[in-house]
């Protein structure tokens, strides 16, 4: 294995922490949406 293809799978991975940097807490919040709706809904109904 060459020093070429290790930088390229770090900078690979580097760049995909840094989406999933920017992702994660947009599906966090997604998520907790959802959960809110679902509780809410419970809530009311009940």
């Amino acid at each position: 294995m060459t020093s070429a293809s290790i930088d390229q799978r770090a900078l690979g991975l580097s760049s995909a922490l840094q989406s999933f940097r920017i992702i994660a807490p947009v599906i966090i919040w997604f998520n907790a949406q959802i959960l809110f709706r679902k509780y809410e809904q419970r809530h009311w109904s009940g």
